[in-house]
């Protein structure tokens, strides 16, 4: 019943299982981790990047009801950067039908988001992010969090994706 629910939801709201990610960076989505820890990947693994990840920390990593949370990339830039645009897909896993469901797309300016991230100068940087307290409805689970970073003629500079419990 539960997963007729769910298939039926999917279908009402066009909502769908995602397999793949849009784009030059296409990597399939498989769960990699299901586990109470956080892990991530960088999801753009061509040679002419112009954004390289290198780890991810995250504040506490096993978010409870109520509790905020603090997510930090650590990467350097290839190249000199004036103005980043970053867009967030998030996910849910929803482990009877083994697919991840896409509740949530967002664009926004990342120097906006994050002041002193811009104009970003080739060497090293960090990017901070600060969830706030998760929704009490909020289910239990494992989140995907894909972030694309694109200049503003739209050229990809970037992806990072994070699973988090």
């Amino acid at each position: 019943e539960i997963v007729a629910c769910c298939l039926a939801v999917a279908q009402c709201f066009s909502i769908f299982p995602v397999e793949k990610i849009d784009g030059p960076h296409e990597k399939a989505m498989s769960v990699t981790k299901v586990a109470n820890t956080s892990s991530w990947e960088e999801c753009d693994d061509r040679p002419d990047r112009a954004m390289v990840f290198t780890r991810m920390s995250a504040y506490p990593d096993l978010l409870h009801t109520g509790e905020s949370q603090l997510v930090v990339k650590y990467g350097h830039a290839i190249v000199d950067i004036d103005v980043i645009t970053v867009t967030f897909r998030q996910f849910y896993y929803i482990e009877p039908l083994k697919f991840w469901f896409e509740y949530a797309r967002v664009t926004a300016n990342l120097c906006d988001r994050n002041p002193g991230v811009c104009p970003m100068k080739q060497g090293n940087f960090t990017i901070t992010d600060n969830h706030q307290n998760i929704n009490p409805l909020s289910p239990y689970g494992m989140y995907r969090s894909l972030q694309t970073f694109h200049s503003p003629s739209g050229e990809l500079l970037g992806c990072f994706r994070a699973d988090l419990p």
